[in-house]
């Protein structure tokens, strides 16, 4: 019978195998040197090579060939590490071959596949996997029998068998199969294989974790695990985890955002679905996120948050495994780069709303949601503990604040109303992995409104936040950040009289967790402002709510209490910025409070509510004088004091000075109450006289030409905003430091001042339009003038462009640090305004077009300018 002759390379790869059909076989080396060398220089023979080879390895295989087939496989390895550049060109033969020897159910050809499919793997640079679905098939194919191997092992091997799967995993997990789109099928297949083998004790996952970082290998750990017959299962046991271990941190080390993020999925549907313990969980997440690149570390979180805020709602036990995932990673100490901080908190702040609007108004949840609730709240104070830019901590309060102004108007989706702003913002954070991406929440589809009872809800949820994330700052004293300037409280003083007794206990605590904690430090100066006014600023407006609450109809025992509280703060943490507007308050207070006593109030007060009123005065007047340090003060108060306790006529909750928390006061102070006095023996009470205050009263650096502002009788319409020229200028920011802008935050194009003319250095043309250069407003009203008219928002092509605040020619800014250090500051008055046109001694002069020219802008049609 004639047989077909043999091509050259058919000849040289039969010349490879020895002779025998002994089972340990290894190729000729001299003639496995020559084939290679054959083939790389006939590149167009490699498909030839690779097509006669899987013919072979099928032949051999079936006639039970195991030394041949041995032989099979460490040509091909050679060959993908002489000729890996064209290993496309026999990627399929590989595959087929590799696919064939796992067929023969032999356990050490199936190891010798182990370390071929290694060197593929590792070599592959999968364009086949994007652009040959036939082969994406076939790869996968052999992958899911590695997988069924592993998975299928039975018997006195087992341990060996299973090892051959998580060989491939890693193998798998460091090649660029799963950085493509059609990767992820792999992934969703491996990632669990791998996590099961993991030990299931936290320390023992972390010892892990440290050989690997070690860089201790397991490249020949399949086969020697196997071969040696007297190694202990325990050991092959470890050695197996090992590799686990590498093939998790191959799947995390990666650069690809895509493969992150499903890899982070993958991880976190094998901890739901097999419900290990928290610790265990805790520690899985925080290791694979520090193993990913630093860069894009931040994708784990978000991954991390898009997988919780797209869980059913009634699915509460699984959405408090996953924030307690969330707030243990931003708990720890991975670090994230680059994260988008503001983005993470909306998308959880929604979140935390749309599940009480479930759990009130549509009450279509049967478990209790305020653990979930109260978690959330815990993983937005997580967010504070890295600081990744230094006004963090300020615009996180301000942004949840803004919700907050003239009690709160939140919309959601009709449809997943969460879900669908919150993936998508997050979907494009994680496609944008290099880029700072703004919120993409902002827009709402179908809103629709809160009841009332779950905007009350929202609104106590909200100042819990605000306190929880100034309570875990403070903690975090050794990070440097900008303090929070107190104007991030404009619009929320209603909440001190809103009807609402737990809204008005949450703004109390959050408002002096504030004071606390987040202040801006104050000067020992004071300088007063000519045209000075006690309820002018925000902090003017606060402390006359405060006054308003004291005096309402409807106030109770308790609510004294919480007053107390916030004017003692006030005065502690605010200095003479406080007191010189608690004082006046407290005067009028008192009148209340003896006009009650004396039965000439007419408007329906108890006359509990009177000698509360009165007391709650002299409390603060005591607090004040001790504050100040003015002994005779104080013992003027002190007598008083001392007069009404004698005559029953005191409330001993208002007992100062204040040493326990506000709740703890609450709750040990609750059950005291007014001891019994006759009318006509309360109708005797003396008040406090202003003379004697007013001559016992000294505040340094005080003018006493204007002391005579601190006794005077206060209008409800002076603490309207809209009377004030400049409305948002607390005294703690007239006093301001003037420089050079560096940004266009620093402008501060929306405020509350009455415009300016800049006159246009374009082209010789003199035009004269507005500019706005006073303090910055509450967020709320960033675009809108005391009026409710809309302000042009700038087109800004070119920070390089913008010049404001020009003042007769010259330019002046108003520097952050001098905003917001003298925010609470006591030199925070201001100097009374130069006549005659001359500006501030501290405004530094600044030829614009010199400026300008300076800046080497090639166009100049619009530079100084902030185009309309």
């Amino acid at each position: 019978m004639k047989t077909k002759p043999l091509s050259k390379h058919q000849k040289l790869i039969l010349q490879c195998y020895p002779a025998g059909r002994g089972v340990d076989k290894r190729p000729n080396a001299s003639e496995l040197s020559y084939l290679l060398y054959y083939v790389s220089t006939r590149r167009a023979k490699l498909s030839k090579v690779g097509a006669f080879l899987e013919r072979n390895a099928r032949t051999d295989v079936y006639r039970a060939r195991s030394g041949n087939v041995e032989v099979t496989l460490d040509i091909v390895k050679a060959l993908i590490e002489r000729c890996y550049e064209d290993l496309n060109l026999f990627a399929w033969h590989v595959v087929g071959i590799l696919g064939t020897v796992l067929t023969s159910d032999d356990l050490a050809l199936c190891q010798k596949t182990c370390e071929v499919f290694t060197v593929f793997c590792k070599r592959h640079d999968g364009a086949l996997f994007t652009g040959d679905p036939d082969y994406v098939k076939s790869f996968h194919e052999l992958v899911n029998r590695y997988i069924e191997i592993s998975a299928n092992a039975k018997g006195p091997n087992e341990l060996q068998w299973r090892f051959l799967g998580i060989h491939a995993a890693k193998s798998v997990a460091g090649s660029a199969a799963v950085s493509v789109p059609t990767g992820h099928v792999l992934s969703s297949k491996l990632g669990p294989l791998v996590l099961s083998v993991l030990t299931h004790d936290d320390a023992e996952l972390l010892n892990l974790r440290n050989k690997v970082d070690e860089q201790v290998t397991t490249e020949a750990t399949t086969s020697a695990a196997t071969d040696d017959n007297d190694h202990k299962e325990e050991d092959v046991r470890k050695k197996m985890q090992l590799t686990a271990m590498e093939a998790l941190k191959h799947f995390f080390d990666a650069t690809a955002s895509v493969q992150l993020r499903h890899s982070t999925k993958v991880v976190v549907k094998y901890i739901l679905d097999n419900g290990y313990s928290s610790r265990w969980s805790t520690t899985l997440i925080q290791i694979v996120a520090k193993w990913t690149p630093v860069q894009i570390r931040f994708v784990v979180l978000l991954s991390l948050v898009d997988v919780f805020v797209n869980q059913q709602v009634g699915v509460v036990q699984t959405q408090l495994e996953l924030t307690g995932l969330i707030s243990s990673l931003l708990s720890s100490s991975v670090n994230m780069v680059g994260l988008s901080v503001m983005d993470v908190l909306r998308v959880l702040v929604n979140h935390q709303h749309k599940m009480i609007r479930h759990q009130i108004d549509i009450k279509d949840v049967k478990e209790p949601l305020d653990p979930l609730i109260e978690s959330i709240t815990n993983c937005i104070a997580s967010i504070t503990t890295h600081i990744y830019y230094a006004d963090q901590i300020s615009d996180m309060v301000s942004d949840i604040l803004t919700r907050t102004h003239h009690g709160i108007s939140v919309t959601v989706g009709s449809s997943g109303p969460t879900s669908s702003r919150s993936s998508s913002s997050l979907n494009h954070m994680l496609s944008e992995q290099n880029s700072n991406v703004s919120s993409a929440n902002n827009h709402q589809n179908h809103p629709h409104k809160y009841s009332a009872k779950a905007r009350t809800k929202v609104l106590m949820t909200d100042l819990k936040n605000v306190e929880a994330i100034l309570k875990v700052s403070k903690s975090n004293q050794g990070l440097d950040t900008n303090k929070i300037s107190i104007n991030a409280w404009e619009g929320t003083q209603s909440l001190i009289t809103h009807d609402n007794r737990e809204v008005r206990l949450a703004f109390a605590s959050a408002f002096i967790t504030y004071l606390k904690h987040g202040v801006t430090d104050y000067d020992k100066h004071l300088k007063l402002h000519s045209q000075f006014m006690v309820v002018r600023g925000t902090l003017g407006r606060i402390i006359w709510q405060i006054y308003v609450a004291a005096v309402d109809v409807n106030v109770r025992r308790n609510d004294l209490i919480v007053l107390n509280h916030l004017l003692s703060n006030l005065i502690d943490y605010l200095g003479i910025n406080a007191i010189v507007r608690v004082i006046p308050v407290a005067l009028m207070m008192q009148d209340v409070g003896i006009s009650v006593e004396h039965g000439k109030n007419t408007k329906g007060y108890h006359l509990e509510q009177g000698i509360g009123q009165a007391c709650l005065a002299l409390a603060t007047l005591s607090n004040v004088s001790t504050r100040l340090e003015m002994d005779r003060l104080q013992d003027t108060v002190s007598k008083s004091i001392r007069g009404r306790k004698s005559n029953g006529l005191w409330y001993k909750a208002l007992d100062s000075p204040i040493l326990i928390p506000l709740e703890e006061d609450l709750e040990t102070k609750q059950e005291l109450t007014f001891e019994p006095v006759e009318p006509s023996h309360a109708a005797q009470t003396v008040p406090l006289e202003k003379e004697t205050i007013e001559k016992d009263l000294r505040i340094k650096d005080f003018p006493e030409d204007l002391k005579h502002i601190l006794f005077q009788e206060i209008e409800a319409e002076d603490s309207s905003p809209g009377n004030n020229t400049d409305s948002y200028t607390d005294p703690g920011t007239e006093n301001i430091l003037v420089v050079k802008a560096r940004s266009l935050k620093q402008l501060r194009y929306n405020s509350y001042s009455r415009p300016s003319t800049v006159h246009s250095h374009d082209n010789g043309n003199k035009e004269d339009r507005p500019t706005y250069n006073g303090r910055s407003p509450s967020s709320e009203l960033l675009s809108r003038d005391v009026n409710g008219n809309s302000l042009p928002k700038p087109r800004v092509a070119d920070l390089k462009r913008v010049a404001s605040g020009v003042l007769n020619g010259n330019a002046s800014f108003t520097s952050r640090r001098g905003r917001s250090d003298s925010v609470m500051s006591n030199s925070t008055y201001g100097e009374p305004a130069q006549e005659n046109g001359n500006t501030n001694d501290n405004h530094e002069s600044l030829d614009i077009t010199s400026f300008l020219n300076n800046l080497d802008i090639k166009s100049s049609n619009e530079r100084g300018r902030l185009v309309n």
